[in-house]
């Protein structure tokens, strides 16, 4: 037969388990007080563990508390890396010597021997920045990676590309070039967003190709994507040619911005966000659209086709920021403190001595 306690017997009972949890309370908030208080008299040591006392832990506990550091500005430095510059040293420090660069161009028919290629660049002491074509205006690439969905670039062998990219990274600034708009497999792929003509077909270009329409947001998030990805395989810099609105009458744009101010308004969130990001953004191929180029970003402006006469013209009109033809003036063309001679480089075979004292890149053909 089962035995029940008493009331009383039951009620005495709980009040002793009440008892024993409020001990055990009091108990553990004792014990964490006093660890939290002796816990700055404690020092660990290789010999063990050693209690503080007395007039040293008083004196050490009241030292006044070290001076912050100043603030560390990152500069970019053109062609080479970053390096931090304290607030002192950027006052003290003389301006640096412009030095320019010199290199080549590699261009997708010269990728087709990569060999001969990593043996001209190697064979130059005086070469410091190569700028790879990383894409084509169909779309293909001539490196592997996602950022191509059409594959890549006929008579091109990835694996070899690839290695030519691994033995020249950390050696040389890196440029990646490519076309911005002109990318026929991804207009195919988003034709809603890409040029069109009357009748809702794309428009297609001298080369065969087809275009993205500067102002859609599927168009600017692919270049954002081009860069972070071009950035991650080893490249110091990415360049963007064919960044402008193509003069065409067949193409029927309805937008209310036209096509120059929307290219300028993608230019400037692309050097925005990269800059953000801390990558370095370009522009090149810019000598017959010179008036259509974005602001550039904390990269370089590239010029091809450009002639020893255009020279001092190109970086006069770079200084002063005055209009080009009927399009609106380019405020602040390049990157914050850099001057023109900093932010421009003429990809040219001429010998004319006009191009002495600037950045020069040079075809392997030369």
């Amino acid at each position: 037969m089962r035995r029940h306690l008493s009331y009383r017997c039951r009620r005495r009972l709980k009040r002793a388990t009440l008892a024993l949890l409020i001990l055990g309370v009091v108990t553990a908030g004792v014990l964490l007080i006093s660890f939290l208080y002796l816990e700055r008299f404690v020092v660990y040591t290789e010999e063990g563990v050693i209690l503080r006392r007395g007039d040293a832990a008083a004196a050490e506990e009241n030292a006044p508390e070290p001076e912050p550091l100043p603030e560390v500005e990152i500069r970019t430095v053109y062609g080479g890396a970053k390096r931090p510059v304290r607030e002192e040293e950027t006052e003290a420090a003389e301006p640096e010597e412009f030095v320019p660069l010199q290199g080549y161009v590699v261009y997708y028919e010269d990728l087709k021997d990569p060999d001969t290629v990593l043996e001209k660049i190697q064979s130059d002491p005086d070469c410091t920045v190569v700028m790879l074509e990383v894409a084509l205006g169909s779309g293909k690439s001539c490196f592997s990676g996602t950022f191509s969905g059409a594959g890549i670039a006929e008579e091109l062998d990835a694996e070899a590309t690839d290695a030519l990219l691994r033995q020249l990274t950390g050696q040389y600034y890196l440029i990646a070039m490519l076309p911005a708009y002109q990318n026929t497999a991804y207009a195919l792929a988003n034709q809603s967003e890409g040029l069109m003509i009357t009748g809702g077909a794309l428009w297609v270009d001298w080369d065969g190709c087809y275009w993205m329409d500067p102002a859609s947001e599927v168009s600017q998030k692919h270049l954002m994507d081009l860069c972070s990805e071009l950035t991650e395989m080893g490249f110091d810099e990415v360049v963007f040619s064919n960044f402008y609105f193509p003069s065409s009458s067949n193409i029927v744009y309805n937008r209310e911005t036209p096509g120059y101010a929307a290219v300028q308004k993608a230019g400037a969130l692309l050097s925005n966000s990269a800059g953000l990001l801390g990558m370095n953004v370009g522009y090149c191929d810019l000598s017959r659209y010179i008036s259509m180029i974005a602001p550039g970003g904390n990269g370089h402006l590239i010029f091809t086709e450009t002639e020893g006469s255009n020279v001092s013209g190109i970086l006069s009109w770079m200084a002063s920021g005055d209009e080009a033809d009927s399009e609106p003036s380019i405020e602040a063309v390049g990157s914050g403190e850099a001057s023109p001679e900093q932010t421009v480089i003429f990809c040219t075979d001429s010998h004319d001595t006009r191009f002495d004292g600037y950045s020069i890149l040079r075809s392997l053909s030369e």
